[in-house]
């Protein structure tokens, strides 16, 4: 489903700024997606180990 949206969606943001903006808000979710996932396996390790 992500890979449907992130096309247009990247069009949409280089349209209305400039690809610098496109690029920085791809590396931003990014990052936060990173996050996601480490937080994800900390709590996951966490419930195994009590």
């Amino acid at each position: 489903m992500t890979g449907i949206l992130a096309g247009p969606a990247a069009g949409l943001i280089a349209r209305a700024h400039d690809f610098r903006t496109m690029i920085l808000v791809a590396s931003g979710e990014a990052c936060l997606a990173a996050i996601v996932l480490v937080l994800g396996s900390l709590s996951q390790n966490h419930h195994r180990s009590a």
